[in-house]
C-alpha cells in the first residue's frame, strides 16, 4: 500500500476512533455544560503522592479555562512511556471540556521503556498509580470528583482493565472510576466483577495485542464488550 493511501486510511480510522470515544465519554462520564475555553497554557507539570506515599509520581495536567467543576480522565501511557500522541489526546480532551491527567509511571521509577520486561507491572505498580491520580484529581476544586474516568493505551490499557475489576482491588479498596476506556489492552486476565462501564477499542488485525482475546466467549481470557475495528490501530 502506498504511503499516501496508508496515511489517508489512518486518518479515517483516527476520525472513527475519535467519534466513538467522544460519544462514549458524553454518555459515560458526562460533559461540562458551559462551553470549554482553552486559551491558557497547554499543560502544567504536577507531582503527587503515589499509593502508600513511598513514591512521588509526576504527570501533565490539562484543564479547560474556567472554574468548573469539570469531568476528568486519568490517562495511562503504553509500555514505551509518554509519547507526543498522548499529549495530542490530552489536548483534545481538554478542548472537549475534560480535565486530563497524563500520568508518568516510568520516569519516577527510573525507567524509559518496559516493552520487553516487567520492571513496572501493569497491575501491582500501575494500578495504584491510576488511583493515586484519581485521588489527586478529586482533591482539585475544578474537578467534578464523582465524574473521573480512566483511559489507557496498550500496557496502560491492561492497567485500565485491572482498575475496574473488584477482584484485583481488594488491597486498595478505592472509590471506583466513573467509566473506563482501554485502547488495545493485553486482555490476559479474566474480568470477573466489573465496577464501572468499560469500552475496549482495538484493531482487528493487531498481532501484538490480539482483538480475539478481548471478545466475549467461554474460551476467551476476557469476558467483556469489545469494539473491534478493522486494521491496526493508527497510533501507539
Amino acid at each position: 500500500m502506498r504511503p499516501q493511501m496508508r496515511f489517508a486510511r489512518r486518518q479515517r480510522w483516527g476520525a472513527v476512533f475519535g467519534l466513538v470515544l467522544g460519544c462514549a465519554l458524553i454518555v459515560l462520564i458526562g460533559r461540562y455544560t458551559a462551553r470549554a475555553q482553552t486559551t491558557s497554557a497547554p499543560s502544567l507539570g504536577v507531582t503527587f503522592a503515589g499509593a502508600g506515599g513511598t513514591l512521588q509520581l509526576t504527570g501533565h495536567l490539562y484543564r479547560p479555562d474556567g472554574e468548573g467543576p469539570f469531568p476528568a480522565l486519568v490517562l495511562l501511557h503504553g509500555c514505551g512511556g509518554i509519547s507526543p500522541t498522548h499529549h495530542v489526546w490530552a489536548e483534545t480532551l481538554r478542548a472537549w471540556g475534560y480535565v486530563a491527567l497524563l500520568v508518568d509511571s516510568l520516569g519516577p521509577r527510573g525507567a524509559t521503556n518496559v516493552c520487553d520486561n516487567f520492571k513496572v507491572d501493569p497491575q501491582h505498580a500501575r494500578m495504584p498509580d491510576a488511583y493515586a491520580a484519581q485521588s489527586y484529581l478529586a482533591s482539585q476544586a475544578f474537578v467534578d470528583g464523582p465524574q473521573i474516568g480512566v483511559m489507557g493505551w496498550s500496557h496502560g490499557g491492561t492497567t485500565t482493565l485491572y482498575a475496574v475489576d473488584d477482584v484485583y482491588l481488594y488491597k486498595l479498596r478505592p472509590k471506583p472510576f466513573r467509566a473506563a476506556i482501554a485502547f488495545y489492552p493485553g486482555c490476559l486476565m479474566r474480568l470477573q466483577r466489573l465496577n464501572a462501564p468499560l469500552l475496549i477499542l482495538i484493531g482487528e488485525d493487531d498481532d501484538w495485542t490480539p482483538a480475539a482475546r478481548c471478545k466475549g466467549g467461554p474460551d476467551d481470557a476476557l469476558r467483556s464488550d469489545a469494539e473491534g475495528v478493522p486494521g491496526r490501530p493508527p497510533w501507539v
